[in-house]
């Protein structure tokens, strides 16, 4: 019999073999310094307060991530997906850090999480799925970043640096294929214009791959093309036979002008075309549900015919239902016969008992609108200026234009069911000027800065609903006008003990119209009075009429210690806010009267009733932290935790046909995170992250909570149901957590490096990474449905080198394992369905790369 303590030993042989290879690892490469701006001056990533993972373009390049959204994979507590329900595109981010972000792409919510490219903001969640395009590194900070990057960073903030040109004359190349026809061609062309004067670097992209769900002929009715474009007003027209594909092309320009050694100019131009398919789209149940509109659909459809009553009838010549006389709806033999020989079209999710939900989840029988077409153009400028002081002062200026249509048959069948698209322009302006400098024998480290900001623009919503009984035209026009002043300090109090301090004021004008419309006018129709319309002399209308403002003025405060046990470790404690604005609910399935009471009056005229409104979200994160790089700065080890007392949430709920925005209510937040980079030789590298959230609802808001609001209000009765169904969730099985969209208890990844070098000279690289995220909601009622379970991610990458490093190949594997789930969806009872996108399947990639 084996001792106790020989037992023991044997268990910490491992361990020991494993210390002695830790502390031998001092003999080899270190790890790469980062440099980051996060707090607006370049320091190593180490030695700034703040949670930080921060990727260079190599790390990027290794893992063969070429957007935003796919670097969240890497980084503890984040969780990115590129589209949201019913958008119609994949250009949208719906970015969380540490529980909190944004799921919805509609004007009037602002991200939870700020992007900024270059400095500069992007306002609108369409189009902040940024291209990786010749990025120098990106900096994911975590936690409320309100007085140094401001308004709406109340999860945190992305900032992506773009890389500037250098001396030297350079370029870079690459061409991938693989999966499903994919090509991708990117590269750039950098160098001295004047020398050690003007630089100038290109950059362009192209991406095309085929989507990887096909449509699919249905069975159940020969010669029925009821999704026709001829048919509802749209905001295109485009089809399409496959489903999550990719045509997109990139160009950056960026222009460096050293005036003289104290003056340094900076211009950049971006310009994105796409015209691609839209997101894939399955079918995951149908529901029987006796309120809905798919009940009335189906009673109209099975009318005899020639007794259609004014409810059934939709304009432009009933073409919304298969009737008798209808061109190309049903087939010829038919055209006598009553609708009863049709059965139940959509009431049981099938056609004379053909389902609409095909065995592959990769298949669908829509045939309607399919397309994700955006144009954006952006311009940002920089000056950088030393003053004989030593104080530097900097100006970011940046402008933005998006137009964006996208349009997607979400109800997967041949039929007019739920077939939603929208049409989006918008403009931005941003201004930014910051002075900084050292003080008190360089102790101290300010900058003082202010910030005005301008949006306007548009959302056109098109969604007819079954058939056309209801078809929504939501016109929606916005104008956005905010004004900050921040002033940022670290004071090294000692030379290892620190604070740091930090304030922004914020003031922020909204002005808003909204003309939601139904075309069909199916409230007159029902019989419904012409009183409770807002505007008489146009019954179709349901938004009030009149122009609504609000106004929201902020102040945000951080502060924080720091204590350097040495040069290579740091600890400290923080405390910081964040806030993000309110806004008015947009989709509406009910006229509204405008003789309730206001959010706020406009010029004394008419406004949006006070249920309208939703008031702007507030978080204050209490945080505490290591920095460290041990074994002669081999491995990085970072560590944090926080609490977050996050209030006024908002969110959205499903109020009958329309998803609708509301605070839901307060809200607290516990979490952990770490990650760490090992060096453990000169050809094995190691990176990870580990974290964990704790998500509660501390309090549900009701309407009657508002004495201001009275229960008779329709839009407040309804949106107060909405809530009551979320506040029941509290009582289902499902822990507090998993109420919370996009956000899972335990998210990690492991990423390993082995190079190999060859006896030429040459070198071949293996790389690997593995993600895991545990179940997430995809909905705020935790459809199940729409519930991902646990999902692990294996990833596979081989490259070779040449012995001159000028050109390198990589085969490489995405999704190995070929992990299936659902990223985003929706659950729509008026239209009788629950519908989602899954992720990609598997893929394989061959990348050649050139570069002088």
């Amino acid at each position: 019999m084996r001792s106790k303590k020989s037992s023991l030993v044997n268990r910490l042989a491992p361990l020991a073999v494993i210390g002695s290879l830790l502390a031998s690892s001092s003999a080899w490469a270190a790890l790469e310094e980062v440099v980051v701006t996060a707090q607006k001056r370049e320091e190593n990533v180490q030695d700034v307060p703040i949670a930080i993972t921060a990727m260079t373009g190599a790390m990027m390049e290794a893992r063969g991530l070429t957007e935003v959204s796919q670097v969240s994979d890497f980084a503890p507590n984040v969780y990115s997906d590129p589209t949201t329900p019913f958008s119609g595109s994949n250009n949208v981010l719906a970015a969380y850090i540490r529980g909190i972000g944004q799921s919805d792409f509609a004007f009037n919510l602002e991200p939870g999480v700020g992007v900024y490219v270059d400095g500069v903001y992007l306002a609108r969640t369409i189009g902040a799925n940024v291209d990786l395009l010749d990025v120098e590194r990106i900096e994911v900070l975590k936690g409320p970043q309100g007085t140094l990057f401001g308004r709406n960073t109340i999860g945190g903030a992305i900032n992506v640096v773009t890389r500037d040109p250098g001396n030297e004359f350079r370029y870079r190349g690459e061409v991938t294929t693989g999966s499903r026809e994919r090509l991708d061609v990117r590269g750039a062309v950098e160098g001295p214009i004047i020398e050690d004067t003007l630089y100038g670097l290109v950059a362009f992209s192209s991406k095309s791959q085929d989507g990887y769900q096909k449509t699919i002929p249905f069975p159940g009715i020969s010669g029925n093309n009821d999704d026709r474009s001829d048919q509802f007003l749209s905001a295109d027209t485009a089809t399409d036979s496959r489903w999550g594909g990719s045509n997109s092309q990139n160009i950056r320009a960026k222009l460096v002008w050293d005036v003289n050694p104290d003056l340094t100019m900076k211009l950049i131009g971006a310009y994105n075309t796409t015209d691609e398919q839209a997101p894939a789209n399955t079918i995951l149940a149908y529901q029987d549900n006796a309120d809905s509109l798919t009940h009335l659909y189906d009673l109209c459809v099975n009318l005899p015919a020639g007794s259609i009553p004014p409810l059934c009838d939709a304009p432009r010549g009933n073409l919304g239902f298969p009737h008798v006389g209808d061109p190309g709806v049903q087939q010829p033999a038919l055209s006598a016969a009553p609708r009863t020989s049709y059965g139940n079209l959509w009431r049981n999710g099938d056609i004379n008992g053909t389902p609409f939900i095909p065995d592959d989840i990769d298949e669908t029988y829509a045939t309607g609108w399919n397309f994700n077409k955006m144009e954006l153009y952006d311009l940002i400028g920089h000056v950088d200026y030393d003053m004989a002081n030593g104080w530097h002062v900097k100006y970011i200026g940046g402008y933005r234009n998006l137009h964006h249509k996208g349009g997607v048959d979400v109800d997967g069948s041949p039929l007019v069911i739920l077939e939603v698209s929208f049409d989006t322009k918008q403009e931005q302006w941003s201004h930014e000027l910051q002075l900084s400098g050292q003080s008190f024998d360089d102790r101290l480290n300010w900058v003082l800065g202010l910030y005005y900001f301008h949006e306007e623009g548009d959302l056109t919503d098109y969604v007819p609903f079954p058939g056309g009984l209801i078809q929504i035209y939501g016109q929606n026009f916005f104008d956005t006008d905010a004004f900050a002043a921040f002033t940022h300090l670290n004071y090294a109090l000692t030379d290892r003990f620190g604070l740091t301090l930090g304030v922004r004021y914020t003031d922020e004008d909204k002005k808003f119209e909204g003309k939601q419309a139904d075309l069909n006018n199916i409230g007159p129709k029902s019989g419904a009075p012409a009183a409770i319309f807002p505007d008489p002399n146009n019954l179709s209308r349901f938004y009030p009429l009149g122009v609504n403002s609000k106004g929201f003025d902020d102040i945000t405060f951080r502060a924080g210690i720091e204590y350097s046990f040495t040069d290579d470790a740091m600890a400290y404690a923080s405390f910081a806010q964040g806030f993000k604005s309110g806004g008015w609910t947009t989709r509406l399935s009910n006229p509204i009267q405008t003789t309730l009471p206001c959010a706020q009056v406009t010029d004394g005229s008419t406004c949006a009733p006070k249920g309208l409104a939703f008031d702007e979200e507030t978080a204050d994160t209490y945080e505490i932290g290591l920095k460290s790089q041990l074994l002669d700065r081999t491995l990085q080890l970072n560590m944090a935790a926080f609490y977050t007392e996050y209030d006024n949430i908002q969110v959205t709920l499903q109020e009958g046909l329309s998803p609708v925005f509301a605070n839901a209510g307060n809200g607290e937040i516990w979490g952990a995170e770490a990650e760490f980079q090992w060096v453990a030789t000169d050809a094995l590298t190691f990176s990870g992250s580990l974290g964990w959230i704790d998500a509660e609802y501390s309090d549900i808001a009701r309407c009657e909570d508002d004495p201001g609001t009275p229960v008779d209000e329709t839009f407040c009765v309804l949106k107060a149901d909405a809530l009551a169904r979320f506040a029941d969730r509290q009582d289902a099985e499902l822990s507090p957590s998993d109420m919370w969209v996009n956000v899972p208890e335990w998210n990690a990844s492991l990423a390993g490096d082995y190079l190999h070098p060859l006896a030429s000279g040459a070198t071949i690289n293996f790389h690997a990474d593995w993600v895991f995220n545990s179940k997430i909601a995809n909905d705020i009622n935790n459809t199940p449905e729409l519930m991902q379970d646990d999902t692990h991610f294996l990833n596979l990458a081989v490259t070779y080198t040449n012995p001159s490093d000028n050109w390198s190949i990589t085969a490489g594997g995405k999704n190995v394992t070929d992990e299936r789930h659902i990223v985003t969806g929706q659950n729509q009872p008026a239209a009788g369905l629950i519908y989602g996108t899954y992720n990609r399947p598997a893929e394989w990639y061959l990348t050649l790369r050139i570069r002088n």
